[in-house]
């Protein structure tokens, strides 16, 4: 796998009626805080690539940030990773920007 390797929690239940995912937890189990739903992006790293993922379901904890990710979220995050691991499907995406290397220690 590329950098997906968060630690990801699924604790949320899902709806078959309204195709909608509940979060089951209000409460973070790293710090306390809230949980609150929300929509969020993710960022993958391919090499020097970067994808973004945008528009993620995800419970975040409003104190510590921690997320929780209904079921099939993360399948669907790591299925997605797996593809865009062809160099022919990232020439399909929107291009949006570049990436720069540059040392702490480099004059600019």
């Amino acid at each position: 796998m590329g950098e997906l390797k968060k630690r990801i929690h699924a604790v949320c239940a899902y709806s078959k009626d309204d195709d909608i995912a509940i979060i089951i937890t209000t409460k973070c189990a790293i710090c306390g805080g809230k949980v609150e739903e929300r929509e969020v992006s993710e960022e993958v790293r391919i090499g020097n690539d970067f994808v973004i993922i945008e528009n993620v379901r995800a419970g975040v904890c409003v104190e510590c940030g921690e997320r929780y990710y209904p079921p099939g979220i993360v399948d669907r995050l790591r299925d997605i990773e797996r593809s865009i691991r062809d160099r022919k499907t990232l020439k399909k995406l929107t291009l949006i920007g570049s990436t720069y290397r540059l040392g702490y220690d480099t004059h600019v």
